[in-house]
């Protein structure tokens, strides 16, 4: 398991030890810079590509099934209650609905035929994506952005109701 790290790099590494391989970037290379730097310590043709700020319960094998180049896809709630108006009156409220759009949920796995197509510094998701041909993974469980205090708390409460299990 290849860790791309940047700041802080070593507090990681300190708690793991030697359990994963570390790719250091000196400096931000972002999404597509990282993976294109990692993959020096790949083998096989190959990889997974997990985002550490998405908790969820998709199963790998699944995913691997789709093929090289595939991307983790989920549903996802809006953050907000969505209200429909006619006039100035209230038709309809609903509290943080499931939205009808897929969205990413940081989650691919990937060939090393798509190394020449990742930018040296720059995002995956804009400088790479556009320019291969992508399978979908539809996953219909959990999943989770982690990027605020709410969210772990969204998280912690989930794990006591049994909805997801790490």
């Amino acid at each position: 398991m290849v860790l791309a790290c940047g700041y802080k790099w070593e507090e990681i590494k300190k708690h793991y030890g030697s359990r994963f391989v570390y790719s250091v970037e000196e400096e931000p290379l972002g999404t597509g810079g990282a993976i294109k730097q990692a993959l020096d310590n790949i083998e096989g043709e190959e990889f997974f590509v997990i985002n550490t700020d998405d908790i969820n319960d998709a199963n790998l094998n699944e995913l691997k099934s789709v093929g090289s180049n595939a991307i983790a896809l989920s549903r996802f709630r809006s953050n907000f209650g969505i209200v429909e108006v006619a006039g100035n009156n209230v038709v309809k409220f609903e509290q943080k609905p499931l939205l009808p759009y897929w969205a990413s949920m940081g989650l691919y796995i990937l060939n090393k035929s798509v190394k020449p197509k990742l930018p040296d510094k720059g995002a995956i998701e804009t400088e790479t994506f556009p320019k291969i041909k992508l399978k979908a993974y539809k996953h219909n469980g959990y999943w989770i952005t982690i990027n605020t205090v709410k969210d772990l708390e969204d998280l912690e409460e989930a794990i006591k109701k049994g909805e997801v299990k790490l």
